[in-house]
């Protein structure tokens, strides 16, 4: 009887393992999916007013860094999250866009969703290369974060003239769309001659890594 009891357990566990194998599959090919979609999307949407190959391949190359680092901090973490400092920390470094004294940052340690991180990922991309297009002429920059009745506004603003995000189609697209949308909230980027600013709002809720 003891004999039979133990292969019992052998073969449930065997199934267990297969199962957690089998969503383990599914889950990659999902995730694998939805990369090489955002690829696709960043491919196509570079070459929107670029005036040659070398100028694509630069701003392509840059947008992939962006979302390989997100990955590579994602994959570290074993898909639970990404801290909000540190991908501006890691984006702020990766533009070269000077010292943090700089940057005002008055953010929380908040985790985010793999999803949100993604999309957070790209959006900062996107404000620190404009920030570093127009750096001679820049003052500071404030990126605030503020927590208030289960939302949260997240907002960026830099002093002096424009830069390239404001005429950028796939810079206004992942700030104004698809970083709005993977949060369930709303996003607006506005600029004039003196200061630029972005401001997201969205549910807690919609952060917290599942």
């Amino acid at each position: 009887v003891v004999g039979v009891v133990t292969v019992s357990v052998d073969i449930t566990r065997h199934k267990e393992h297969e199962r957690e194998m089998r969503d383990l599959l599914r889950e990659l090919t999902h995730r694998s999916k939805n990369l090489l979609a955002v690829v696709q999307g960043i491919a196509r949407r570079s070459g929107d007013g670029r005036t040659g190959e070398k100028e694509f391949l630069a701003v392509f190359d840059g947008r992939l860094q962006a979302l390989s680092r997100v990955h590579e901090i994602l994959v570290e973490e074993t898909w639970r999250g990404v801290g909000l400092r540190d991908l501006i920390e890691r984006e702020r470094l990766s533009c070269r866009t000077g010292d943090l004294d700089s940057f005002a940052v008055e953010v929380p340690d908040r985790r985010l969703s793999p999803e949100a991180a993604q999309n957070f990922a790209l959006a900062l991309h996107e404000l620190f290369v404009d920030a570093r297009g127009v750096a001679e002429f820049t003052g500071p920059t404030e990126i605030v974060w503020r927590e208030s009745d289960g939302r949260f506004v997240f907002t960026w603003e830099r002093s002096g003239p424009p830069g390239g995000v404001a005429k950028d189609r796939f810079g206004r697209v992942v700030l104004e769309r698809h970083l709005p949308r993977s949060v369930g909230g709303v996003a607006a980027l506005t600029t004039d001659e003196t200061s630029t600013r972005y401001r997201l709002e969205a549910p807690l809720a919609a952060l917290d890594p599942t």
